[in-house]
């Protein structure tokens, strides 16, 4: 097997177990996109109050 190949192959599998925890992950949380847009954008501006602080 080529070394190429082999990191189609490990990533293929990375990307499948993210679909799967991502899913389980929306199963066990579901918090209103609302709620997870404000929460992004709140860490987004503290890391942006740090770069120029």
């Amino acid at each position: 097997m080529k070394f190429e190949e082999a990191i189609k192959i490990v990533g293929e599998e990375y990307v499948k177990k993210e679909i799967e925890r991502m899913e389980e992950d929306e199963v066990t949380i579901k918090l209103p996109i609302r709620l997870k847009i404000r929460m992004w954008w709140m860490f987004k501006k503290e890391k942006i109050k740090s770069y120029f602080s």
